[in-house]
């Protein structure tokens, strides 16, 4: 203590000052808690040394500050560390690209298949009871007479999901194939709780939607 109190206050009050205006320049969370944190810091030091005595309240709250940022930096570190995620879980941000928490949310409710022989996934002209997430080929989309591959990081089911209306094709996945799929209802209560979810796993599928349409035309008959 006795170290900290030779140093002039004011460097103390520009030292917090510089961190908060330099947080307030980053996008990015962590970047600005982190520097808030330590600007907190130079602030409680400054509490702590500037009088004969410390002042007990703003000290108080610059440690409230700091315990809060810490809290969130945790949070939002679990948020994006692949740490203590199942291994389904890691196919899943690799196939997808979404965040590790977000894949944390969406495995509470995932139901992995390993198809044995030709799994139906999807039912022409049925409203899906689940939208697939293809981790590992072969799956088909069969269509008048048409097939067409789908290929890991491809979705079943997600145009009929998007538009609320029955599918136009059957998705059938073959032997050997892997896919992990979530129940129709199910998703759209997680979604609504979670936007951020939502809207990446809107784009994700919309994204995947405009790829199908790019890509050649379907081969006839049963590609085997």
């Amino acid at each position: 203590m006795a170290l900290l109190q030779t140093v002039p206050p004011w460097l103390w009050i520009q030292g917090a000052l510089a961190c908060y205006l330099s947080g307030f320049l980053f996008r990015d969370e962590v970047a600005l808690r982190s520097l808030i944190v330590v600007g907190s810091s130079f602030y409680l030091i400054y509490y702590a040394t500037v009088g004969d005595t410390p002042l007990w309240d703003a000290l108080l709250a610059s440690v409230a500050i700091i315990s809060v940022n810490l809290a969130m930096l945790l949070v939002i570190g679990r948020e994006r560390s692949l740490l203590g995620l199942s291994p389904l879980g890691r196919e899943v941000v690799a196939a997808t690209g979404l965040a590790p928490g977000q894949v944390r949310a969406l495995l509470r409710h995932a139901m992995p298949v390993t198809a044995e022989t030709d799994l139906d996934l999807i039912r022409a002209g049925r409203m899906p009871e689940a939208i697939w997430l293809v981790l590992s080929g072969p799956v088909d989309v069969r269509r008048d007479g048409r097939t067409m591959p789908l290929r890991r990081g491809n979705f079943a089911g997600e145009l009929a999901y998007m538009l609320d209306r029955p599918a136009t094709a059957d998705v059938v996945a073959r032997p050997g194939s892997r896919a992990v799929g979530w129940e129709v209802g199910r998703l759209r209560t997680l979604l609504r709780r979670r936007p951020v979810l939502d809207a990446r796993l809107t784009a994700l599928m919309g994204t995947d939607v405009a790829r199908k349409l790019a890509a050649p035309a379907a081969v006839p008959g049963d590609a085997r």
